[in-house]
């Protein structure tokens, strides 16, 4: 496999210097690296002190995972570790430093960062060494020019529409932790690894977003119409949870309104089933009912009605007979005192007798003084005193009680008694008749009051009968979203307004996606490439990409590969993108490290196939020096023998000099989890 000769790697390391201190400069281990394939191995160990520690026995433990960690610090990154293996190396190591020189776009770069001292500043330089740095007597100078180089390693084109991406970002993609254990394409960092890198809010669109945008797979448009589309489903997502809302509460409304109807028709189906009423329904069967209240309302008010007028009829003969009875009453007490003739005095006597006693009265409580007896008070005088005792017993004979009545009526002669008689007999016929007008009059009464009280009880009823089929309506109305203004009908013109736009926005992203597609057939060829090299036999690979998507499948014949296989299809997959800008496609720096990239079930023929076919791409494109890539892998498995020359660091846990910092630091717990 051929690329562009004349290009070179946007990003690689030449080596990596680690100083036990700076003052004096004390260094612990210098590791070369060049372009091309480099290997980092762990060997297995022999010491028989280790045999309770089998990690350690085989090659783990001894500084792999921290040596690609160093890496990415010296790339920018806040942290080497997790935060106890940071600790831990500053207890061992007080003084510490990690140095690189390293290319970025051609620009020789040295940068020099503090392990153990925590609190010192990090320095870089162009074209110079890191020694240079470390004898510099200011530390800290540089490295925020050195941070903006490698900002430019991300092209503007690349962003998100709602994320502009970091450094962190992609160096994320090309040093993935290894504790992801490529699990998925699009996951690079794991929170065990405790490296603090800025997140994906969206951990599926935004990294597939950065890797398309680097590889130069970015049609605007389809982006812009992705962007679109995924917002519109958030839209119909959020009103579809409303109209589920709205329609629980329309349910609600219904079942409510259904039960107050069927007080009135008894229980009936949910008619929201029907698409037309039936004759049947309860809303006919409520109509009849209404039809039956008005009925039984008029037949009511007929009642109301005659018994108003017998009522007002009977008032009459009360009326009648109580003016009759005043004229007697007042007859009655026209008739004279004992012994005394009818005719001889007036019909006002009494009152007239009354008035007197009222004004005789009136002086004797002023006070006043009687003028026939030299002017003695009236209270003394026997004479006035005896006069108004016989006015206050001046009583007509029909005033009187009945024992002295009968006495006073023997008394008068015979023309007297048949007179008082008949006012007697008169008296008694009109009392009988008021008594009789008023019985009367008090039964239509209580009929009339009965009457409006079932016509109110009726009323009421009716009212009631006529909110509950109202509410009905309007409930069945309400959840079929036939009602004009109201919530629901709002969401279902909204949604029926983003289907639309949902539907516009996905031919117009199709249309896009396929003048995509147009721009991704390089690199699906480079990435089959790769496969068949790598897998031999009857494999191939190929790139289901889109704005959501990026995942590289292999095939055998026409089945998609078992998971056996899938891991590496992600490790080809970084491979492909890091060599794909050597061949004119997208921006990737040429940088790729992968830490022990078997511990995900990798079987040892293809992982073999891989080195081996990494060395020949070195070989076949410029070799170490000239390479257009820097590839560095991590491995406790030993390559195959003729690649010797390109491993670059040989760790094991014994003896301890061949540690990644030459000392053992059990005592004080692992340096670095390597759970490779």
């Amino acid at each position: 496999m051929q690329v562009d000769s004349s290009s070179r790697p946007k990003l690689w390391f030449k080596r990596i210097v680690l100083f036990k201190a700076l003052n004096p400069i004390e260094v612990i281990r210098e590791i070369g690296l060049h372009r091309g394939l480099n290997i980092i191995v762990g060997k297995s160990s022999r010491d028989p002190a280790l045999v309770n520690n089998p990690m350690a026995m085989s090659g783990h433990s001894v500084g792999k995972t921290t040596f690609c960690r160093l890496l990415r610090y010296c790339l920018g990154e806040q942290h080497f570790s997790t935060e106890s293996g940071e600790q831990r190396l500053r207890a061992s190591l007080p003084y510490s430093w990690v140095g690189a020189e390293l290319e970025i776009e051609g620009t020789p770069w040295a940068v020099l960062r503090p392990l153990g001292a925590q609190k010192a500043p990090s320095a870089a330089g162009q074209d110079t060494s890191i020694e240079e740095l470390a004898a510099a007597p200011q530390k800290g100078s540089g490295y925020f020019e050195f941070r903006q180089e490698l900002d430019k390693l991300l092209p503007p084109g690349v962003h998100h529409p709602q994320l502009t991406y970091k450094w962190e970002h992609l160096l994320s993609w090309m040093t993935r932790d290894q504790e992801c254990r490529l699990r998925k394409f699009e996951v690079w960092r794991d929170a065990e690894s405790g490296s603090d890198v800025p997140g994906f809010r969206r951990p599926k669109e935004f990294p597939v977003h950065l890797v398309r945008g680097m590889l130069d797979l970015l049609v605007p448009e389809e982006s812009e119409w992705s962007h679109t589309l995924s917002e519109l489903a958030k839209r119909q997502s959020n009103l579809k949870e409303e109209q589920h809302s709205a329609s629980q509460d329309a349910d609600h409304f219904y079942r409510d309104a259904s039960r107050r109807l069927a007080e009135f028709v008894g229980d009936f189906p949910d008619t929201r089933v029907d698409s037309a009423p039936r004759l049947d329904g309860p809303v006919m069967q409520a109509e009849t009912r209404k039809l039956k209240f008005r009925e039984e309302y008029e037949k009511l008010e007929k009642q109301f009605e005659e018994a108003d007028s017998q009522f007002r009829n009977w008032q009459r003969y009360v009326d009648n007979a109580l003016d009759r009875k005043r004229q007697l009453d007042a007859l009655s007490t026209a008739t004279p005192p004992t012994a005394q003739p009818l005719q001889a005095k007036s019909p006002t006597e009494y009152e007239q007798k009354q008035k007197e006693l009222a004004k005789i009265a009136a002086q004797v409580d002023g006070g006043c003084e009687c003028l026939l007896a030299n002017q003695m008070p009236l209270t003394q005088c026997s004479y006035v005193m005896a006069h108004m005792e016989d006015l206050k017993n001046f009583k007509p004979v029909l005033s009187l009680s009945a024992e002295r009545q009968k006495r006073a009526i023997a008394e008068m002669d015979a023309e007297q008694r048949e007179k008082i008689q008949a006012i007697i007999n008169q008296q008694t016929v009109v009392q009988d008749a008021l008594d009789e007008a008023v019985r009367q009059a008090k039964s239509y009464d209580d009929e009339r009051k009965k009457v409006l009280k079932e016509l109110s009880a009726l009323e009421k009823e009716m009212d009631r009968l006529d909110r509950a089929l109202q509410a009905f309506q309007h409930a069945e109305r309400l959840g079929a979203g036939g009602m004009r203004g109201t919530k629901i009908q709002e969401i279902m013109e909204s949604l029926e307004k983003i289907d639309s736009e949902i539907h516009h926005a996905k031919n117009q992203l199709d249309f896009y996606r396929d003048q995509s597609a147009k721009k991704d057939q390089g690199l699906q060829k480079l990435f089959d490439e790769l496969v068949r090299r790598i897998l031999k036999a009857d494999y191939s690979g190929s790139i289901i990409t889109s704005a959501e998507d990026f995942t590289p499948q292999i095939r055998q014949g026409s089945a998609i590969a078992g998971a056996a296989v899938e891991s590496l299809s992600f490790i080809i997959m970084d491979i492909a993108s890091m060599l794909a800008a050597s061949k004119g496609i997208g921006y990737h720096p040429g940088f790729l490290v992968h830490d022990s990239p078997r511990e995900a079930d990798l079987d040892i023929g293809p992982y073999h196939s891989l080195f081996t076919e990494m060395a020949a791409l070195t070989k076949e494109n410029g070799g170490k020096d000239n390479a257009p890539f820097q590839y560095i892998i991590t491995t406790t498995t030993e390559p195959p023998t003729e690649l010797n020359d390109l491993i670059r660091l040989s760790l094991a846990a014994y003896p301890k000099e061949m540690m990644l910092f030459r000392q053992r630091l059990e005592n004080r717990g692992a340096l670095i989890k390597d759970a490779e």
